[in-house]
């Protein structure tokens, strides 16, 4: 009986190990990981895009060193969470993904424009001359 017993518990050892195993990484894990890569490949797409655009290379780093700026990282954060709470309620329209997607883009744009210039007093961008443009700070047609 002794051993029945110790083959049970072994088992359920056995069987909690191999579910800690395969036990997808905490969400918090994830979102760091999803804040650190974005911060570092928006800065790098962003500074692509430059190229492709003007054809010279630009520093395009934000306010912290290196190839990493978190204001892409925080959108990506965001976007994740959002995504995360769509699939928990069972949302999965494209379109509204979509929609929801682009006021919390445009939303951060316009908050870290705004946040930039009255704590910093920088201007780091401006719309004013785009149609579409909401105070300047962010645009709709605008990529």
């Amino acid at each position: 009986m002794g051993n029945t017993k110790a083959a049970s518990f072994n088992a359920n050892i056995k069987t909690t190990e191999h579910k800690e195993a395969t036990k997808p990484p905490s969400t918090f894990l994830m979102l760091t990981w999803v804040f650190t890569i974005m911060s570092v490949v928006g800065l790098i797409g962003e500074t692509i895009q430059h190229y492709l655009a003007f054809g010279e290379w630009e520093s395009r780093a934000g306010f912290i060193w290196g190839p990493f700026s978190p204001i892409y990282g925080l959108a990506a954060t965001l976007l994740t969470v959002l995504a995360l709470k769509l699939d928990k309620h069972k949302i999965r329209s494209s379109f509204a993904t979509f929609c929801i997607a682009a006021l919390i883009g445009g939303g951060l744009e316009y908050f870290a424009s705004w946040a930039m210039e009255t704590f910093w007093g920088i201007v780091a961008w401006s719309y004013l001359g785009a149609p579409g443009n909401f105070n300047g700070r962010t645009d709709v047609f605008h990529m």
